[in-house]
């Protein structure tokens, strides 16, 4: 099992503009985490059934649910006011999910 880390550094000044834009962001990011959700949803029983039968992990399914909880995790952050660096939905960099097997 490997430990989960979250780093978050408090920054003293904050977006005005960012606060209010989140608000419309939040109703555009929901949609397709919704989609992401239902598939993560249905790959969690795959997964269940795969180690039943088989015995070990799917990696691919595995590393996708891992990517999936990371993104969730992150957006969290940013709704929560913890962050102002707006999680992005289907690009890979700082602010993306990291999962690493």
């Amino acid at each position: 099992m490997e430990p989960i880390r979250i780093d978050i550094s408090m920054e003293e000044r904050a977006s005005r503009v960012r606060l209010f834009t989140r608000i419309f962001w939040m109703f555009v990011l929901i949609w397709p985490l919704y989609i992401w959700a239902i598939f993560a949803g249905f790959l969690q029983v795959v997964q269940w059934w795969h180690i039943l039968f088989l015995g070990r992990w799917w990696g691919w399914a595995w590393k996708h649910q891992g990517k999936f909880f990371a993104y969730v995790t992150r957006l969290n952050a940013w709704l929560s006011l913890l962050t102002d660096r707006r999680p992005y939905l289907f690009k890979d960099g700082d602010s993306g999910p990291t999962v690493k097997k």
